[in-house]
C-alpha cells in the first residue's frame, strides 16, 4: 500500500512538473523573443534615420536646431508594420529639440542613436519609442494558451500513466493471488527466503509441519523456523541456504533428515532447495520444498516386516515338507506293523497311540503349509472330550499318574 501511494505521488509530481513547464516556458520564451525583436527593430530604425539628421547638422551646424520644417519632415517617417511610434530629437545638452505628436500607451520601449557633427562629435541624439501593450496582449494570449496546454498535459500525463499503473497493479495482484493459491494448494511445505536467508512467506503445509505461523516466521532466520537434524547422529544439519546462495545450485537433504517442529514433534522429511534469480541471473533468494515422509517410512517398515514374514513362511514351508516326508515314512511303517499284529494288545495300543500322534503331527505340518502359502487356517467343529483325552494321555505318557473317570458335557469347540 505504501509503495502504491509513493508511485502515485511520483506520477503526480512528474505530471505537475511537465504541466508547469508546458504552461510557463512557451509564454516566457515568446515574451523574451518579442521583446528582443521589438528592441532590435527600434535600434536598427534609429541607426538608419540618424544619418539623415547628421547630414542636416553638417549642412547647418549652427541653425539645425531651429529648422523645424526640415526636422519634422525627416522625423515623420512611416513606422511600418502598423506600429505606432513616437520620435524625439535632443541636442548635446539633452534639450528636446522636436518630437512627433503621436501618443503611446504605456508601457513604452525606447531606443536611440547619436547625431554626429563635424569631426564625428556628438551633437545630439534621436529616440524612437514604441508601445509594448500589443506585445503584452499577445503574451497574455500565449500565456492563457500555455496554461490550457499545461492543464491538458497534466491531465494526460496523470490519467494515462495512472491507468497503466492501475492495470499493471491489478495484473500483478491477480498474478500474486494466483501464486498464493498455487502455493497454498501444494501438498508439500514451501518456504520462500530472501538473500539473507530470512523467511518471507510460507504455505499452510509448512506452517503445520514447522509449527510456525507465517506472520510469526516472517523475517526470522530459516534455521530457526526450519530446524533439521540428522536422524541417526542427532546432529544439527547445516543451513541449505548457504550452499544455495554461495553456489547457486539445487541442494537436496539426505533421506534420514528429521524436522523438529516448534512444539518438539519430530518428523522424517524429504527436502530440496532451489535458488531464485532476478532477470539478470543474480541469486536473490531461495525456495525450500519439503514433505512429511513419516507415513512413508512406516509403510516401508511394514513392507520389510512382510518380506521377513514371507521369508519365514518359505522356511516353514520347506521344513513342513521335510517333516511331512518323515511322518509319511513313519505312518507307512506303523500301518504295516498293524497288519501283522498278534495278541499283544498293549503293543497294539502303543502303536495306535503313535499313529494318532503322527496324525496330529501331520495336521501341524498342514498348518505350516497353509501358513507358508499365505492361506487362511481351516476351521472345523470337533468334540472337546476327544481332544482333551488325547492331549492329557500324551502328556501323562511315561509317568505314574493315570487318567480316570473323565466325563465331560458334549461341548463343541472351534
Amino acid at each position: 500500500m505504501e509503495v502504491t501511494h509513493r508511485i502515485t505521488r511520483v506520477i503526480n509530481l512528474m505530471a505537475a512538473g511537465v504541466a508547469v513547464a508546458t504552461a510557463f516556458l512557451p509564454p516566457a520564451l515568446y515574451s523574451y523573443l518579442s521583446y528582443q525583436n521589438c528592441s532590435t527593430a527600434l535600434k536598427t530604425k534609429a541607426e538608419v534615420i540618424a544619418p539623415v539628421f547628421t547630414g542636416l547638422v553638417a549642412a547647418y551646424p549652427d541653425t539645425w536646431r531651429v529648422r523645424e520644417v526640415e526636422l519634422r519632415k525627416h522625423l515623420s517617417g512611416n513606422p511600418g508594420e502598423g506600429h505606432r511610434e513616437a520620435r524625439r530629437i535632443f541636442d548635446d545638452r539633452n534639450t528636446l529639440v522636436i518630437e512627433s505628436p503621436e501618443p503611446l500607451d504605456s508601457p513604452v520601449l525606447t531606443r536611440s542613436a547619436n547625431l554626429l557633427g563635424a569631426e564625428e562629435t556628438v551633437v545630439g541624439r534621436i529616440e524612437i519609442s514604441r508601445s509594448l501593450r500589443p506585445v503584452l496582449i499577445r503574451i497574455a494570449g500565449v500565456a492563457l494558451g500555455g496554461m490550457l496546454l499545461g492543464y491538458i498535459v497534466f491531465i494526460v500525463l496523470r490519467i494515462f500513466p495512472m491507468r497503466m499503473f492501475r492495470r499493471a497493479q491489478e495484473s500483478f495482484s491477480r498474478e500474486l493471488e494466483l501464486a498464493q493459491m498455487t502455493l497454498h494448494s501444494i501438498h508439500e511445505g514451501v518456504i520462500v527466503t530472501n538473500r539473507e536467508g530470512e523467511v518471507e512467506r510460507m504455505n499452510g503445509v509448512a506452517e503445520t509441519l514447522t509449527g510456525w505461523g507465517k506472520e510469526e516466521a516472517r523475517a526470522k532466520p530459516l534455521w530457526e523456523v526450519f530446524h533439521i537434524v540428522n536422524g541417526k547422529t542427532r546432529q544439527s544439519l547445516s543451513n541449505p541456504i548457504k550452499k544455495i546462495m554461495r553456489m547457486g545450485v539445487v541442494a537436496t537433504l539426505t533421506d534420514d533428515t528429521l524436522l523438529i517442529s516448534r512444539d518438539g514433534t519430530e518428523r522424517g522429511i524429504g527436502a530440496h532447495g532451489v535458488p531464485v534469480r532476478d532477470p539478470v541471473g543474480r541469486v536473490i533468494g531461495a525456495i525450500i520444498v519439503f514433505r512429511d515422509k513419516t507415513g512413508m517410512r512406516e509403510v516401508e517398515e511394514e513392507l520389510i516386516k512382510t518380506e521377513k514374514l514371507e521369508s519365514v513362511g518359505v522356511l516353514a514351508g520347506g521344513i513342513a515338507h521335510d517333516f511331512n516326508n518323515i511322518l509319511t515314512a513313519i505312518m507307512g511303517n506303523i500301518s504295516l506293523a498293524l497288519l501283522h499284529r498278534g495278541e499283544e494288545e498293549m503293543a497294539f495300543a502303543r502303536i495306535e497311540e503313535a499313529r494318532k500322534a503322527c496324525l496330529r503331527a501331520r495336521e501341524l505340518t498342514m498348518q505350516f503349509l497353509a501358513f507358508s502359502r499365505g492361506g487362511a487356517p481351516v476351521r472345523q467343529v470337533q468334540p472337546i472330550e476327544k481332544i482333551l483325552q488325547e492331549s492329557v494321555g500324551l502328556a501323562l505318557t511315561g509317568s505314574r499318574t493315570g487318567m480316570h473317570g473323565m466325563a465331560l458335557k458334549r461341548w463343541r469347540c472351534m
